[in-house]
Formats: structure tokens, sequence, C-alpha cells
């Protein structure tokens, strides 16, 4: 009975430090895998906080007057948007954009779109900015735009 009560208790130990085993194991992977990317799926993209976009307008020698809605816009090497798009507002001459991550190598513009389904837009000419080069996070990054 004493040889039965000993392995009893032996392969309770095993089952404990078994589970144990396997919760250090599953704890040490999920940490592994947290570190996803924090920023789109851009090649050459890496870890990091936030890279700060700040598109800035030169502001016109005459007010404007606008038919239409219009957004501002960062897109990446792919033309999709770093960031959701922001309402254009007269008057407002800066506008900030966040995009999570690095980004080893790539391409950002900043343009300005009018929406679709505006009635009659203005015909408004605004060139695109564009920066080529790597951006990395927590420093900010600008784009000068003025209307032609």
């Amino acid at each position: 009975m004493h040889h039965e009560l000993k392995k009893t208790i032996t392969m309770k130990t095993m089952k404990f430090f078994s589970a144990l085993s396997i919760a250090f194991l599953l704890l040490a992977t999920t940490s592994v895998f947290a570190k996803v990317p924090v920023s789109n799926n851009t090649p050459g993209t890496t870890y990091g906080s936030f890279i700060t976009y700040v598109v800035k307008f030169v502001q016109p020698s005459i007010p404007l007057r606008l038919k239409g809605t219009y957004y501002i816009e960062v897109t990446d090497d792919f033309g999709q948007p770093v960031a959701p798009p922001q309402i254009f507002k007269s008057g407002l001459w800066t506008y900030t954009f966040m995009e999570a991550g690095s980004v080893s190598k790539g391409i950002r513009t900043a343009r300005m779109i009018s929406d679709p389904q505006s009635v009659n837009p203005s015909a408004l000419k605004v060139a695109p900015s564009t920066l080529n080069a790597p951006f990395y996070g927590g420093n900010t990054y600008t784009f000068v735009m003025s209307f032609h």
C-alpha cells in the first residue's frame, strides 16, 4: 500500500509539472507572437511607435470658395490610405495623420481629393506631395501643398 501511495504522489507531481511546463510554453509562445507589426502590411514594416505625417497648405492669397466636399489623405506605395482621410475645411491649413510602426523604405503621398458624390465640385488644383524615405516611428514628416 505504501508503494501505491508513493506511485500516486509521483504521478500527481509529474502531472503538475507537465501542466506547468505546458503553461510556460503557451505563455512563451503568445509573448513571441504578440510582437506582430503594428503598421500596415507594407513590405519593410518593422516594430515601433507612431509615425506622424503633417500636411501643411500654403495659404492662398485669395479666399477659397469651394463647391463640394474635399478630403486630405496620405497613402502608401500602393495607393492605400495609411490613416483615415480627413475632410478639408477652408481656413484650416494643417492636417495631422498617424501611422503605427516604422517603414524602413517607402513612399508616402499626400493629396487632396474630391468626394465622388459631390455635385459640380470646384475645379480646384492641388498637386500631390510625395516623400520617398524610411519613415521611423516617433518622428514627424511634413508635406507642403499649395493651391494652383
